[in-house]
């Protein structure tokens, strides 16, 4: 199961404020896909839920919430944490911001502090995302292009033909095999001629 959009994941070792959290959130639309405990109850919860967003308090059994949290941002395991908890020390707030922490919020949290603060950092990582996604797609055209080019500098260089020519005789060749005309560019940046700086 992945869970995304609305869905969250608590960990605190108290089931009290775990309630209390829940409650703040399932009024405020979002769907509580797991709770835990303890740390590696938590690490164990993501990895199969993979939630958008993390609520966990800092001091929990086997794993604190600070270590829980950098493993989270490592493994990819949530794309936003928010610390709630009892602890209001500026050496742990420090500490969640250099992990990248969406908020943090000291015991007890209110709807009037917790939902419009969520709401602010999830559209912010969305927006991120998007701009994430749109680098790659340019990154993932460059590529292709370089490898046409460097296709089309081999069969220039064999085939003795000017560039206009090269690239068609590559498509020529993609009809020809029923293959897509990268695949073929990509076969072809292994003959000599084929020039990587491209």
């Amino acid at each position: 199961m992945q869970a995304k959009g609305n869905y969250v994941v608590l960990a605190d070792s108290s089931a009290e404020d775990r309630g209390r959290l829940r409650g703040i959130l399932e009024r405020g639309g979002y769907t509580v896909a797991g709770e835990a405990n303890d740390g590696v109850e938590l690490v164990q919860l993501c990895e199969a839920l993979r939630p958008e967003t993390v609520f966990l308090d800092i001091p929990l059994r086997y794993l604190d919430g600070l270590s829980a949290a950098a493993y989270l941002r490592k493994e990819h395991l949530a794309e936003l944490v928010f610390f709630v908890t009892g602890r209001s020390d500026e050496r742990l707030v420090s500490a969640a911001r250099d992990l990248g922490a969406g908020g943090y919020l000291v015991k007890p949290v209110t709807e009037k502090q917790l939902l419009p603060g969520l709401a602010a950092a999830l559209a912010r990582n969305r927006a991120m995302e998007r701009i994430r996604q749109d680098c790659a797609e340019v990154e993932r055209q460059i590529s292709e292009h370089r490898t046409l080019e460097r296709a089309k500098c081999a069969v220039m260089e064999r085939e003795k033909l000017n560039a206009g020519d090269a690239l068609d005789f590559l498509r020529r060749v993609a009809e020809e095999k029923r293959m897509p005309l990268l695949k073929i560019a990509e076969l072809f940046t292994v003959l000599p001629g084929a020039n990587p700086e491209q």
